[in-house]
């Protein structure tokens, strides 16, 4: 009978430990899904395609949508899957809302040239972004909204910094990829094994921007209550919290006159 529970401890053992060296050695592809094939968008929208060239053979894949040049613009930061020719929901969303946009595929998604290999390929792609906005474009931060969407919610802070923008959203924000995954998967040690602990906390309080966070209390991949705990943690008085209704993915779709009226008078309160 010992031999039997020893064996099976034995294996259990060896299971768990193949685990957390599957989840060790495969995050990228368990965390990040970068879809490559391009699809163009409808020749009636007024959108412009760059390519910011870098290092010796490297390049940033950008659309440039402009509404009007005389509004605000935005430069959107993607979540963890697909590219930007798949953001046409949220062309449309601005094209409603008034504001012009940039939009960007980080180093290794889209036709943006290279690999995933550290956080610094995204942060580093958002930088690029915000200069082509600030140099080519001659766009003055007075003038952008930093929006970030699911993953995106960290990248876009830690690109911002203290800069001092227009205003800040935050769409369905991954709070921290450590939170979430001691959440999940409770009996991994998860804070060791992470690579990619992309952490909205950390930069939150770095900029004293307006800042709107969207979150639908439905969330099945970051719970409501994460949303709430990050609204609490902003330190400054200008900032609003709009609570959707739908899964991750999907809160926008479900809930999308309530979540368009939010933004839109979001966007009024700060102009």
């Amino acid at each position: 009978m010992k031999k039997v529970i020893y064996l099976f401890v034995a294996i259990s053992i060896s299971i768990y430990v193949i685990l957390i060296g599957y989840f060790y050695f495969w995050q990228e592809k368990i965390i990040f899904h970068p879809e490559s094939t391009y699809h163009p968008p409808p020749k009636s929208y007024d959108i412009k395609r760059h390519f910011i060239h870098y290092g010796e053979t490297d390049s940033l894949h950008l659309w440039h949508f402009n509404n009007n040049s005389f509004y605000p613009t935005v430069l959107y930061f993607s979540g963890n899957s697909f590219n930007i020719s798949h953001r046409i929901f949220h062309i449309d969303l601005f094209k409603e809302l008034g504001v012009n946009a940039v939009l960007f595929d980080y180093r290794g998604y889209g036709s943006s040239s290279g690999s995933i290999d550290s956080k610094d390929s995204f942060y580093d792609s958002g930088a690029l972004a915000f200069q082509f906005m600030l140099n080519k474009l001659k766009i003055p931060k007075d003038q952008i909204i930093f929006w970030g969407h699911s993953l995106g919610a960290p990248i876009s802070l830690k690109t911002l910094g203290s800069s001092k923008v227009r205003a800040i959203i935050l769409e369905s924000p991954v709070t921290s990829i450590e939170e979430i995954g001691n959440r999940l998967y409770p009996f991994f040690p998860i804070s060791y094994i992470l690579k990619y602990d992309f952490n909205t906390y950390e930069n939150i309080n770095n900029s004293n921007a307006p800042i709107l966070l969207i979150h639908s209390k439905d969330d099945d991949t970051v719970p409501f209550i994460l949303a709430e705990n990050l609204f609490g943690s902003i330190k400054r008085e200008n900032k609003e919290i709009l609570m959707i209704n739908g899964s991750h993915r999907l809160g926008s779709y479900n809930s999308f006159q309530k979540y368009y009226s939010g933004i839109r008078k979001f966007l009024s309160l700060i102009n």
